[in-house]
């Protein structure tokens, strides 16, 4: 967990808006330690009145060697989660947990210290969820056929298992441990939010006028979507490694088959070449209104590995203009189009190319595109092939 970053901590006056009963509260946990450092906590109007908050502000600030994992952790998130719609969602997590503040005037702060002395994992939920929407790059596995089963939703002690299991990979590639997974079922599919940290890094900061470098440990929050319905896995663009892991963890757990999502695709690029303009074609397709071929490479081979790449607004179009078809033999690499969506005046673009890779505009494009490409055949059939080829899906 980084701590580098805790901006509503930053001085005496940002402090000092934290309601003091509220603050003692919270720090209470960690009194031992903020004595080693001169820092007398005590739930009492006395303390309250006098608390030392400019000295507070600099341990706060400059965590050391000593200080508790579960202080950094604690401010870490309460940082984080003490704006307005950080309020918001921690009060919409506990409403689903059947737990409720009723104090009436309280500050976003307040309210992200009283939900985490009150149980700090739903503070971790709410702050994970977010995540879950934002733009990403996702590349699609999909349940082998012959061990496609039904879908039963993990128990608590499937998920510890699961991070037990991602601690000792991150462990041993330098990465650490205390992963967390979080699910969140949404609609049909399951979101899986797995929490672990990046490689240690170091960077040069002034401190006090002096030079000095900054060395902490980044996080980063990673997305796996299932679909029961079509036995689909949608595993953010990490590295090899990772989707890997993650891939065989919950085929293990979930599924109690290591293997249950083999590392390939089903996506063929053929239907350019064969349906030409036609392959384009989405309005029978709910969410889609147009989709045009923006670019398109062929391996041509040769002793210099020579890639062609036709670039136009229409490359269908732009072919017909010149006289010219596409090359018959040479397989296609990549092929980018423009999509646009009923949701937007703006076309987003659409990238398919040899693996696995699908980045959305937002994770819900998938299923139009998902409906297009099996409607226009560029889905295999897995009964009559095992050359599988890759989908990747680029918003701009």
């Amino acid at each position: 967990m980084s701590n580098y970053a805790l901006k509503r901590f930053a001085n005496a006056d940002v402090l000092k808006s934290v309601g003091a009963k509220y603050l003692i509260a919270f720090l209470e946990p960690h009194s031992s330690y903020l004595e080693s450092r001169q820092i007398d906590i005590q739930d009492s109007e006395e303390q309250i009145e006098c608390l030392d908050y400019n000295t507070l502000v600099r341990v706060l600030l400059a965590p050391n060697s000593d200080t508790p994992t579960s202080l950094i952790d604690a401010l870490y998130y309460v940082n984080e989660m003490a704006t307005e719609p950080g309020m918001d969602a921690i009060l919409r997590e506990l409403a689903r947990n059947g737990r409720f503040i009723d104090e009436k005037d309280s500050t976003p702060v307040d309210i992200a210290m009283q939900a985490w002395m009150m149980d700090s994992s739903l503070v971790e939920r709410a702050y994970a969820r977010q995540f879950v929407h934002k733009p990403r790059t996702f590349l699609n596995y999909y349940a082998d056929a012959q061990s496609l089963k039904a879908f039963s939703e993990p128990s608590e002690e499937t998920l510890r298992a699961m991070e037990s299991e991602f601690d000792d990979w991150f462990e041993e590639h330098k990465r650490g441990r205390n992963t967390r997974v979080f699910m969140f079922p949404r609609g049909e599919d399951y979101c899986f939010l797995i929490r672990h940290g990046e490689p240690y890094t170091r960077v040069p900061r002034i401190q006090n006028g002096e030079s000095s470098s900054l060395f902490f440990q980044p996080e980063k929050h990673d997305v796996v979507v299932y679909k029961p319905g079509t036995g689909e896995l949608r595993i953010n663009n990490t590295s090899k490694g990772i989707r890997g892991l993650y891939r065989q963890v919950i085929g293990k757990h979930v599924f109690d088959n290591i293997e249950h999502f083999p590392d390939c695709g089903r996506y063929s690029l053929e239907p350019l070449r064969t349906d030409g303009v036609r392959s384009l074609v989405c309005n029978d397709i709910p969410g889609l209104v147009e989709i045009k071929l923006a670019e398109i490479q062929f391996d041509m081979g040769g002793p210099y590995s020579a890639v062609r790449t036709i670039r136009a607004d229409d490359v269908f179009a732009d072919l017909m203009c010149r006289g010219e078809d596409m090359p018959e033999e040479a397989p296609i690499l990549k092929a980018s189009f423009r999509v646009r969506f009923v949701d937007s005046k703006r076309p987003r673009t659409v990238v398919i190319k040899p693996s696995n890779v699908a980045q959305y505009h937002r994770d819900g494009d998938g299923d139009p595109i998902e409906q297009w490409l099996r409607a226009r055949m560029f889905i295999i059939d897995e009964e009559e092939t095992d050359d599988i080829e890759e989908l990747m899906v680029g918003a701009r």
